[in-house]
């Protein structure tokens, strides 16, 4: 009885002594692998679901502060007379680029206006660049060769010839604007401004371009409606 208890007591510590079998060791590996995908997968996928969100609220963000910017100083887009004498509210337009003339940001006891410049430049950065006037005579201005101040308020802007930032609308609402800019005379017809403001924060194409559009009448210019200034 003693020799079978001794026996015995051998088996099964050779038993447990024994480990794992190979087959066990590869079900146990692929079950590890498994989950480790699993995991790995999970992971990648909020990670990339994140990293949407806050492309897409960076873009929004930005092109939000932008088209803030672009509608005030617009809509204040005056005629200004020069030193020379000449009339003039926009000195370019075309579909990236728009220079023009305007009472914004003034103060009641020296109202002056400001030349104000928003262009895409080729890092995809829309920059504001401001002049500050100088009077020349009664009701006159000169501005100086170099801009005032020259800033960025929206950068991963999209902009092209086949989707512009702007496009510019006579009093009858009809656009003027060809890629290659307006003429003097299309220019003196501007009645509204439409910007088209598509913010890409995300160009990898993994959150959708945000998109802003905006008319911004131009009321200063309603008095000479159907004549040039």
């Amino acid at each position: 009885m003693n020799t079978l208890r001794r026996r015995a007591g051998r088996t099964v510590s050779a038993q447990r002594d024994a480990g794992m079998t190979l087959p066990e060791v590869l079900v146990t590996m692929f079950l590890m692998s498994l989950i480790g995908v699993l995991i790995v997968s999970l992971f990648t996928g909020v990670t990339r679901t994140l990293t949407r969100d806050r492309a897409a609220n960076d873009s929004t963000n930005a092109a939000s502060v932008a088209m803030d910017q672009l509608t005030r100083t617009v809509h204040g887009l005056s005629d200004i007379t020069l030193g020379t004498g000449t009339s003039v509210g926009i000195d370019v337009a075309n579909y990236s680029s728009l220079t023009f003339y305007s009472y914004v940001d003034t103060e009641a006891t020296a109202v002056r206006p400001l030349k104000v410049a928003y262009e895409v430049n080729a890092a995809k950065e829309l920059t504001e660049s401001r002049w500050l006037a100088v009077p020349a005579g009664k009701e006159r201005w000169t501005f100086p060769a170099k801009a005032t101040s020259t800033r960025v308020i929206a950068r991963d802007v999209v902009a092209s010839s086949a989707a512009p930032l702007f496009a510019y609308l006579d009093g009858e609402g009809k656009r003027l604007a060809p890629a290659a800019g307006l003429s003097l005379a299309n220019r003196d017809l501007v009645r509204a401004v439409e910007v088209v403001l598509r913010v890409e924060a995300d160009d990898s194409g993994r959150a959708a371009t945000v998109e802003l559009q905006n008319t911004i009448g131009i009321p200063n210019r309603v008095a000479t409606l159907g004549a040039g200034t």
